[in-house]
C-alpha cells in the first residue's frame, strides 16, 4: 500500500525479543526493563499480523530482535512466515554469537539473507563495546554462512573514536576476500541521548578511500531493502554501504514499518509508537476492525524524523534493529 505522501509501503521489521546476549553499549542502558514473557507477542500472534501486513502489501520481512536467536522457536516461526501468502522474502538480523549452529536449519528453510552486526574486528575493542569475549564466535558464523551460500550483510555502526585504521579491516577480511558487502551506520540519537560527533561520516570515508589510490564509485543498485547508498571500492569484490540516517535523510524513499515484540505498530524509527496491535488481538477484536487500524496508521507514517533537531526518546532495544 501507499501512504498520504505516496510512499509504496512493503517492508515490515519484525521484532521477536527484546532480550539480548550482549550489552553493546550505543544500544542497552545500565537500567533496562526486560519484558516478561506474557507481555510479547506469541508467534501464533505475530504469524496472525504479519499476515494481516501481508494483506495490505507488505511482501518483505526481516526478523530482528534484542538478538532474535535467544528466543526459543525463532527459526520455526521463520519458516511458518516464509510459508504466508504474499511473502516474498524473509531475512534475519543477529549479532552473530549464536548463528553458528543454526546455519544448516537457515538454509534448510530457505532464509533469504542474515544481516550480522558487528562494529569492530580488534578483541579488546569488541569487548569493550558488547561486554562479551565472544567475537571468533562470530567471526567463524560469518564463514559458515558464507560456505553455505546463505547471502550475508556486515552492519558496523560508526562509533564517535573510529578511524579508518579500524575501517581497513572491514574491507580487506569481507570486500575483499569474502563476497560480503559491508554496510557502514551512522549511530543515532536515541533514549534522549545525544550521540557524540563522530570523526567520520560517509564523506570522510570515501576521501579517505580516494586519498588511498583506490576510486570510489557510486552504484545505482541496490543491495537489499534498506536505505544504503552503495559504492564499488577499487580492488573490492563486494560493495560498501553507507547508512547516513541523519546527516542524509532518506525518509522520503522510506518503504517500512516496525512491530515490537511486545506488539506496537511503528511507522517511523523516530516516533512514538501509535496503536498496540497485541492489545487489539487480546481484546478479540475482528480481524477486520485491527486491519483498518493497521491501514489507517500506515497511511499517516510521518513524513520524516527529527534526529538532526533532538534527539528520540525510543530506546533502541525495545524497537528492535
Amino acid at each position: 500500500m501507499e501512504d498520504q505522501f505516496q510512499r509504496k509501503i512493503e517492508y515490515a521489521r519484525i521484532s521477536v525479543t527484546d532480550r539480548c546476549n550482549l550489552r553493546c553499549r550505543y544500544c542497552r542502558p545500565d537500567h533496562q526493563e526486560i519484558l516478561e514473557h506474557k507481555d510479547i507477542l506469541t508467534y501464533e500472534e505475530l504469524l496472525q499480523i504479519c499476515e494481516m501486513f501481508c494483506r495490505l502489501g507488505i511482501r518483505r520481512f526481516k526478523v530482528t530482535g534484542g538478538e532474535p536467536l535467544v528466543r526459543h522457536g525463532c527459526l520455526s516461526f521463520m519458516r511458518s512466515l516464509k510459508q504466508l501468502t504474499g511473502v516474498k522474502q524473509v531475512t534475519l538480523t543477529t549479532n552473530g554469537t549464536l548463528l553458528r549452529p543454526e546455519i544448516s536449519k537457515l538454509k534448510e528453510i530457505k532464509i533469504d539473507g542474515i544481516n550480522i552486526s558487528l562494529d569492530t574486528l580488534n578483541p579488546e575493542k569488541y569487548q569493550k563495546i558488547t561486554g562479551s569475549y565472544q567475537l571468533e564466535e562470530v567471526l567463524t558464523s560469518i564463514d559458515a554462512a558464507w560456505e553455505a551460500e546463505i547471502p550475508v550483510k556486515i552492519n558496523k555502526v560508526l562509533l564517535p573514536e573510529d578511524t579508518m585504521e579500524d575501517l581497513w579491516p572491514f574491507v580487506e577480511r569481507f570486500m575483499e576476500k569474502r563476497k560480503i558487502p559491508v554496510r557502514l551506520i551512522e549511530q543515532m540519537p536515541f533514549g534522549n541521548q545525544k550521540v557524540e560527533s563522530a570523526v567520520l561520516t560517509g564523506e570522510t570515508i570515501l576521501k579517505a578511500i580516494r586519498q588511498s589510490g583506490r576510486s570510489a564509485a557510486k552504484l545505482d543498485t541496490a543491495f537489499g531493502n534498506g536505505p544504503a547508498s552503495y559504492y564499488r571500492i577499487q580492488g573490492a569484490v563486494a560493495p560498501l554501504g553507507l547508512i547516513e540516517a541523519v546527516h542524509g535523510n532518506f525518509c522520503a524513499e522510506c518503504n517500512r514499518i516496525r512491530l515490537t515484540s511486545a506488539g506496537w505498530l511503528k511507522p517511523c524509527l523516530y516516533s512514538p509508537p501509535t496503536i498496540s496491535l497485541r492489545d487489539l488481538l487480546r481484546s478479540g477484536r475482528s480481524e477486520e476492525e485491527i486491519l483498518q487500524k493497521i491501514h489507517k496508521e500506515i497511511f499517516e507514517k510521518p513524513v520524516s524524523h527529527h534526529f538532526g533537531e533532538k534527539p528520540s526518546a525510543e530506546e533502541m532495544y525495545r524497537i528492535g534493529g
